[in-house]
């Protein structure tokens, strides 16, 4: 195998608290020895763990105290509000952990405004679609289109020897289905009839991936599904199954097991 294989940032999310009070402290300095700016403005975490199938997993260590300040002075600034009067409805850390970094976001009220606020280690508030696109990057740098398990898995498996994949296809273009379905219909035979109409599409879509696993050699498909087919294929194929245009994702299938899965709705 290669060794540079599969895709998307692994994100684990840890709730912290709930339903917190806002608060009207002011938001810490970030220490300008330790400021990197909103472009790498995540944390280093002070240690990490490892799962049982060898993953590792990030420990974040973060002033969890001072960046919930951060995101409710950040909300009182764009709504107006007095930061006595800004709540923290819920908030969480989540790790990336193909970045190795770690990330504060809460849901704040301020006023009649509920927002999201998504604060690096810093204090820096950062766009959470910014960063979830570079660890995005990142992670198809690293994986390619395989799930971490999988790729993981295929560093002890033997030249010819067959591992059961699950291959996620990308979704239809629904856009298109609503275009196709007669919109003069009553809401409900619309409703029923755009339901049938993305379902032949990703039934034709599905068959047609089926198809072309079919053709690759080392391949043998087991099961197709609604946007995923099952299929045991050799290392060498599974770099041919990630060829495929329409190929989303392949991951580890074993049986009577939870897979780990990359966020993004793979599995």
């Amino acid at each position: 195998m290669r060794s540079s294989l599969p895709a998307l940032a692994l994100v684990a999310l840890v709730v912290v608290a709930g339903c917190l009070g806002g608060s009207s402290a002011p938001a810490a300095t970030a220490d300008p020895t330790t400021d990197r700016g909103a472009n790498d403005a995540g944390t280093t975490p002070d240690a990490s763990t490892t799962t049982v199938d060898g993953t590792t997993e990030l420990t974040c260590s973060l002033d969890r105290d001072r960046l919930r300040a951060v995101a409710v002075d950040h909300v009182a600034d764009e709504t107006g509000a007095a930061p006595a009067n800004v709540e923290v409805l819920e908030d969480a850390v989540a790790s990336y952990e193909v970045l190795g970094e770690c990330y504060y976001h809460a849901k704040v009220r301020g006023g009649d405004d509920v927002r999201g606020v998504f604060v690096a280690a810093n204090g820096t508030v950062v766009e959470r679609d910014v960063v979830e696109r570079r660890a995005d990057r990142a992670y198809r740098e690293r994986y390619g289109k395989l799930g971490v398990d999988l790729y993981e898995h295929l560093g002890s498996v033997a030249t010819g020897e067959r591992v059961t994949i699950r291959v996620a296809v990308t979704d239809v273009d629904r856009d298109a289905a609503r275009a196709a379905v007669n919109d003069s219909l009553n809401a409900t035979a619309y409703r029923r009839a755009l339901e049938a109409e993305i379902e032949r599409r990703v039934d034709r879509k599905t068959a047609g991936v089926a198809s072309q696993l079919r053709d690759v050699d080392g391949v043998a498909v087991e099961h197709e599904g609604s946007l995923v087919v099952v299929a045991t294929a050799t290392p060498a194929a599974i770099e041919q199954v990630e060829r495929v245009d329409a190929v989303e994702r392949i991951t580890l299938r074993r049986t009577g097991t939870t897979t780990r899965v990359p966020r993004g709705g793979d599995e």
